[in-house]
């Protein structure tokens, strides 16, 4: 049926891009397009090869109109990067077989990346789309990938470092609740001692931060031992998200990226490629972070976080107990 549904798809698919003005509806409906033509994509896996001539329209919308700094392009253009990452992935197989048929896009793609986040607009595209599209570039290219690392792994790390707004003020709200909810975001909370108080946080940066943990997990799952030279720099920057206290998402994904950056360093050491002392070093600062974290996790805390931190425990003892060295010596003990 995939040939019958992308016929369906061609005339919301056709919106002619040169223009510099197009209708809020019709980019509304090629976004709604773009974004079926990538679930069939994902569904129909290497299936979808004999379409992959979409693509071109694909990388077409992902540069229209760069003058045109509206929400509803930069929507548009993130659609775009979105499902040309998918396509590309599901023609190349699970075990990347049909590679060489996206190879070029995806350096096309990386290419505009890249040129993207060094001229500092990063309102073009939403960079969580853009971010989500580099990790799946990354994991059908592997080591083809790692040229584009220095260009797209400091503005990761950049949004997981960034300081969090947070502010207290005092608050209008004389009521005696201990907390409410407040018009405009922000928490009213009764604090003894201080009275009532107006807590406001920047849940924007929050879910950054989240988004920036899940993009490196994938890298260094993707990269595998060619994301050691990044390992400890990486986990400088996500151990203090660990025990962030204003977001259970921040502090589950920050583990898990933790743990798959922890696994890069071994294999990196393991093949004698990286720093030998980066996993030993590694082992205790993480194994005692992450279980002073679950011991701190309270049960209000989702079932969801917990597991996550338990499990990303787990994982850095196996990669400790399981990577060895040439001689036979574990990498980490």
């Amino acid at each position: 049926f995939i040939g019958t549904l992308l016929e369906a798809l061609k005339v919301p698919l056709s919106v002619d891009m040169s223009q510099q003005v197009v209708s809020q509806g019709s980019l509304t409906v090629l976004i709604r397009a773009i974004g079926a033509t990538a679930c069939l994509a994902d569904a129909s896996g290497e299936a979808f090869l004999p379409h992959y001539g979409i693509m071109g329209g694909l990388k077409a919308t992902m540069k229209a109109c760069p003058n045109v700094r509206t929400h509803e392009m930069a929507m548009l253009r993130g659609a775009a990067i979105e499902a040309a990452s998918i396509v590309g992935q599901a023609v190349a197989g699970p075990e990347g077989g049909q590679v060489s048929f996206y190879a070029n896009d995806a350096s096309e793609i990386m290419e505009f990346a890249t040129s993207l986040l060094s001229s500092g607009h990063t309102d073009v595209v939403p960079m969580d789309q853009l971010f989500a599209a580099c990790a799946r570039i990354a994991a059908v290219m592997k080591s083809q990938y790692v040229p584009f690392m220095s260009s797209i792994l400091p503005h990761i790390l950049k949004r997981a470092t960034e300081k969090l707004e947070v502010s207290i003020t005092d608050s209008e709200d004389s009521s005696n609740k201990s907390s409410s909810e407040d018009d405009d975001g922000g928490y009213s909370i009764n604090i003894p001692g201080m009275g009532v108080k107006k807590i406001k946080i920047n849940t924007t940066q929050l879910e950054e931060k989240a988004n920036s943990a899940r993009a490196i997990y994938e890298h260094a799952r993707s990269l595998g031992k060619d994301f050691g030279p990044y390992a400890e720099t990486s986990a400088d920057a996500f151990l203090p998200l660990l025990h962030n206290e204003y977001s259970g998402d921040v502090r589950s994904t920050s583990a898990q990226a933790l743990c798959q950056i922890f696994k890069a360093a071994c294999l990196s050491a393991s093949a004698g490629s990286g720093a030998q002392a980066l996993p030993q070093n590694m082992l205790p600062v993480l194994a005692k972070a992450l279980a002073k974290q679950l011991s701190q996790e309270s049960e209000e805390d989702e079932l969801e976080n917990r597991f996550a931190i338990a499990d990303a425990l787990s994982e850095v003892l196996y990669d400790a107990f399981t990577h060895k060295d040439a001689n036979g010596m574990r990498i980490a003990q």
